[in-house]
């Protein structure tokens, strides 16, 4: 019986680690391929935080990123930062396009994923659990490697 148990447990852990990247990997569905999934600690849980990504689409066919969520935000939206009379301007983005054998970038200073309503801190060395629901590829679960709050790139 205890066998039984712990080789289901077993199993269980394999197809939980091979349907999510770890931090840092790159994870691949069909022809969408998500890299370096890096996020910045947060001040606590009354700010909204910041994660950072690359999507490539080595298809023939464009695709759209329409939602991202995890656990630890109870809000995740995509937002857009745009320069506008010298003052940076951040505005929600409903889909985001993935364009046929291209790539889009999700960097400070641009497009990002913008974590609200926190379950809990974003702490430096830690991993957040990612999910983008993509309307052709469908979901690519990713870990996110948390950074130090000020952080540019991502963390080693």
């Amino acid at each position: 019986m205890i066998r039984r148990f712990c080789r289901g447990l077993m199993s269980l852990l394999a197809l939980a680690l091979s349907t999510a990247a770890t931090a840092g990997e790159i994870k691949q569905v069909g022809d969408i391929e998500v890299d370096t999934p890096w996020a910045r600690a947060s001040v606590g849980t009354s700010r909204p935080a910041a994660a950072y990504l690359t999507i490539r689409n080595a298809g023939d066919r464009a695709d759209r990123l329409l939602a991202v969520e995890s656990p630890l935000a109870g809000h995740v939206m995509v937002h857009a930062s745009t320069q506008q009379d010298g003052i940076m301007k951040m505005t929600p983005l409903d889909v985001l396009d993935l364009p046929a054998q291209g790539e889009v970038n999700l960097a400070p200073g641009g497009t990002h994923i913008m974590l609200m309503d926190l379950q809990q801190p974003l702490e430096e060395g830690r991993e957040l659990p990612l999910r983008l629901i993509l309307e052709r590829a469908g979901v690519i679960e990713v870990s996110a490697r948390i950074g130090s709050l000020a952080a540019r790139t991502p963390p080693d």
